[in-house]
């Protein structure tokens, strides 16, 4: 098995009871397709507002491997 960092940075794994691994960034970043629901609104203190749900491919984009783990970050 392998792990392949798909940050901007460096991950630093810890195996628990062996050395840590620090994975350097491979300089790719993942892309995972991003999903939009219906629109639904509500009302907030009088003002009508907007929601769509997201959710996220379980797929990496361009990434397709056996045996191999992805590190990947979320933006939040």
């Amino acid at each position: 098995m392998s792990i392949v960092n798909l940050t901007p940075h460096p991950v630093t794994v810890d195996p628990g009871g062996a050395d840590e691994i620090t994975l350097p960034p491979t300089g790719v970043l993942a892309r995972i397709r991003e999903m939009k629901g219906g629109v639904s609104h509500v009302t907030v203190n009088g003002t009508r507002v907007a929601l769509q749900p997201i959710s996220y491919a379980d797929e990496i984009e361009g990434w397709r491997r056996r045996s191999t783990v992805f590190s990947i970050s979320s933006q939040g």
